[in-house]
């Protein structure tokens, strides 16, 4: 959503991981599910994306991108040492007996329970987003703004304020996501770069600023990401993921579902 904004955000992972803190942190605290904490750490985490674009991303819109990649490769930086100085390099786990369990698909394959609610979750997050940006008005003005800024104004659309909207409910989705996936990870202060890479993959995969492209990229990076692991040890499974990344973007540079401009 943000890159069809042409918004770009290196500090993406970094936020999911204070998102990841946040949920471990409340379902510490609160002795509850973590899937609870998706009612706190959305809301946190909207509040959190629009005070930072208002104060530091909407000044470098005018400027070109490499002011935006600076700024928020900076900020990832101040979030991932500001996480190490309160948090140390200690990692953090959450021990839940319902995380033990699976669940067996027919062909006697077996799923984490954890990440089947992931799964669902995703889902649900995914259709909840659809159903906002093409059937309602901020969605429209989303939408219009990201193909033509200038057009979107002249018809009255409140360009700075849908900016800023776009960018506080891309970033509270990480407010939703955390919850889903903190019962099947470790928290560390390092986590986010990963997470940061291989969103720039899924985004570059299915096509800048394409929803569906979004979808189906990381669809196809779930599904490497596991093969590559059965296939390779360690982190080496990402080998198979920048490989076929890297050969699709000979054969479509824009991407699997390029965006109409």
């Amino acid at each position: 959503m943000i890159y069809g904004l042409r918004i770009i955000n290196f500090a993406y992972g970094d936020m999911l991981m204070w998102a990841l803190y946040l949920s471990y942190f409340l379902a510490v605290s609160t002795n509850a599910m973590p899937y609870w904490m998706v009612l706190a750490a959305t809301p946190i985490l909207f509040a959190f994306g629009y005070v930072v674009f208002r104060f530091w991303i909407e000044r470098s819109l005018s400027g070109s991108a490499s002011n935006q990649i600076l700024l928020t490769a900076g900020m990832a930086m101040v979030l991932q040492n500001l996480a190490l100085l309160l948090f140390s390099s200690t990692t953090h786990k959450l021990s839940l007996e319902f995380a033990r369990k699976s669940i067996e698909l027919p062909g006697g394959l077996l799923v984490d329970l954890p990440r089947a609610f992931a799964f669902g979750g995703s889902i649900l997050l995914g259709l909840g987003l659809y159903r906002f940006l093409f059937h309602t008005r901020w969605g429209r003005w989303i939408r219009a703004a990201a193909d033509n800024r200038t057009g979107a104004a002249l018809c009255g659309v409140p360009v700075p304020r849908v900016y800023a909207m776009a960018f506080a409910l891309a970033t509270s989705t990480l407010g939703a996501a955390a919850p889903l996936i903190i019962p099947f990870l470790y928290v560390t202060p390092s986590v986010g770069l990963s997470y940061t890479l291989t969103l720039f993959v899924i985004v570059v995969l299915g096509g800048i600023g394409s929803f569906s492209g979004a979808i189906v990229g990381s669809l196809i990076i779930g599904v490497l990401q596991s093969l590559g692991a059965v296939v390779l040890p360690g982190t080496l499974s990402d080998l198979v993921v920048y490989l076929l990344f890297f050969a699709l973007l000979l054969v479509r540079p824009k991407g699997l579902f390029p965006a109409n401009r």
